[in-house]
């Protein structure tokens, strides 16, 4: 047998080397890869035999995101409708209105987004906010009559129970041409009383002053995820207050420049905004009575609400329903999108 160089040997321990490297590597980038989060089946699974608690706070919003993705893919036909993780009483149904449970309810579901739907091609520009098991999501729809620009403007609420959605609550979309994407011009100076101090002995994370204070001061992180929900909410409530007429329009938590759109429009920041709408809270939103059933959905520095409201006609029912989508910005209101009224029929009683 002919000996083997001692150039030869190095040659092939070196190969050998490399082949283990490499090897190595390729077990470590597989194990690195690991479950996709972005995947709807794959999330859907996970949840259903592990629960909501086997995933991180980022895996889980990822999940949910996806989850609800795989919705709005069969509403535009972009996945097949049976790909979309529904219960079998899953509902779907319109802001005013409630649910209704029943076995079979994904079949028909599925059979309803399969057709036509609207002549919808693709769904674009879709505006994620998730709270725990809770997705609110706008979107722009493009339709076959309609290819280059958005002919319908929605927005949409998606429960997700054990990993497959259970309720869908549509609102009324908004047609054609964008909304008004400015308040009102003055009419008017704002000179009601200004908003409360706050004089509390230590922390309240449901008091708006307090939580305009300390994230304008300290920032959105110096608060913990709970605590900064709370501030979220506190502060977004006192637009909602002042629309009900509970408190005067001075007292809203308003940036300067903040903006008020309609669904479908674009935000118009100028240094009038908040003056005219403090004005216009004092005068449009007489005709109110009460906000009810306040349902928040809040994500970071966005909160998303549903409410039912009460005219001083309406004296025992809604005389309607709206969802608002409001953004804060260093501890005061920057954005506020309003999406279609759905109105009662009259009388409401």
């Amino acid at each position: 047998m002919p000996r083997s160089s001692p150039r030869g040997l190095r040659i092939i321990a070196i190969v050998a080397l490399l082949t283990g490297l490499s090897s190595i590597a390729g077990n470590v980038v597989a194990r690195a890869a690991g479950p996709n989060w972005d995947d709807p089946s794959t999330c859907s699974a996970r949840i259903g035999q592990h629960g909501d608690a086997s995933l991180t706070p980022d895996q889980h919003r990822r999940c949910m995101i996806a989850i609800g993705s795989a919705w709005l893919d069969a509403e535009d036909h972009t996945r097949p409708a049976a790909q979309v993780p529904l219960d079998p009483q899953v509902a779907r149904y319109q802001h005013g209105t409630s649910p209704t449970h029943r076995p079979g309810n994904d079949a028909v579901l599925r059979r309803s987004v399969a057709g036509p739907n609207g002549g919808i091609t693709k769904i674009l520009d879709r505006q994620w906010v998730v709270d725990g098991n809770e997705v609110f999501v706008s979107f722009d729809a493009f339709t076959v009559k309609s290819p280059s620009k958005p002919a319908v403007f929605g927005a949409e609420r998606l429960t997700i129970r054990n990993g497959v959605l259970w309720e869908i609550m549509t609102t009324p979309v908004q047609n054609g041409a964008a909304g008004a994407g400015t308040p009102g011009p003055p009419f008017g100076a704002d000179v009601g009383p200004p908003p409360p101090s706050y004089t509390g002995a230590g922390p309240n994370y449901d008091n708006a002053t307090f939580c305009s204070n300390a994230i304008g001061e300290h920032g959105d992180a110096a608060l913990t995820a709970a605590q900064h929900r709370r501030c979220m909410i506190a502060i977004a409530s006192t637009y909602i207050r002042a629309e009900d007429n509970e408190i005067p329009g001075s007292q809203i938590l308003f940036d300067p420049r903040v903006s008020r759109y309609s669904e479908g429009g674009r935000p118009d920041h100028q240094p009038q905004n908040a003056n005219a709408i403090r004005i216009q809270e004092g005068t449009v939103t007489a005709v109110i009575r009460k906000i009810d059933n306040r349902h928040w959905t809040v994500d970071g520095d966005v909160a998303w609400i549903a409410y039912d409201g009460y005219l001083v006609a309406s004296l025992t029912k809604p005389g309607f329903w709206v969802a608002e989508r409001i953004t804060i910005r260093n501890g005061l209101i920057w954005e506020i999108m309003i999406t279609p009224v759905q109105v009662a029929p009259v009388p409401v009683g």
